[in-house]
């Protein structure tokens, strides 16, 4: 039972897996490499709990009240 569980936890690990034969995911970029260059300049903001971000489109709308959650 303990090699069976070994072997299994080697295959997850396993960088080169293919879940069920799919093609390898596409991963898609936000940005191209001019895009890339000019946040370089943008400015990266550390929050008190050490989250950083950077403000790519700075919007023109109200401010949300403290407290209000993001979510997706």
């Amino acid at each position: 039972m303990g090699l069976l569980f070994g072997v299994l936890i080697i295959s997850l690990n396993s960088p080169n897996a293919d879940g069920a034969g799919l093609p390898p995911e596409e991963k898609l970029k936000l940005c191209d490499d001019a895009c890339e260059k000019e946040l370089e300049n943008v400015p990266m903001v550390t929050t008190e709990s050490g989250l950083q971000y950077k403000d790519i489109k700075v919007g023109e709308g109200p401010s949300p009240p403290v407290g209000f959650q993001v979510s997706k």
